[in-house]
């Protein structure tokens, strides 16, 4: 049986169980809005399209992270993720009909973060 990498499973592992508990919190908040408003999105709808933006900016941030932390590594920089320009704004693939810009950035930055460590150890 092949041993996993305990390291590199919870790099992957944590970060979907984030994404995971702030969903869970969000459709919970968002559910007596919802009961008082007839014209509301019905929940099915609002919590997949949430969903689908939350998993598109934890893809995105992990994406652009592996990237930069390569291009560091490479270049022989220090590893720094703070000072990547995607990381600051995080915006990368954000549309405003995803919802909160605040928490599409959130989801991104931390997927971004557990990218650049992987890109830069060379994963």
């Amino acid at each position: 049986m092949k041993c996993i990498n305990k390291g590199l499973l919870m790099r992957v592992l944590a970060p979907t169980l984030g994404l995971l508990l702030m969903l869970t919190a969000v459709t919970v908040s968002q559910g007596s809005s919802r009961r008082n408003n007839p014209k509301a999105a019905k929940p099915y709808q609002e919590s997949s399209t949430l969903r689908g933006s939350l998993l598109r900016a934890q893809h995105i941030g992990r994406s652009d992270g592996i990237k930069a932390g390569r291009q560091d590594r490479k270049r022989g920089e220090p590893s720094n993720f703070r000072d990547e320009s995607d990381y600051q704004a995080a915006t990368n693939g954000y549309k405003p009909k995803m919802g909160d810009k605040s928490h599409y950035q959130q989801v991104y930055r931390t997927a971004y973060e557990n990218g650049y460590r992987d890109g830069w150890n060379g994963y």
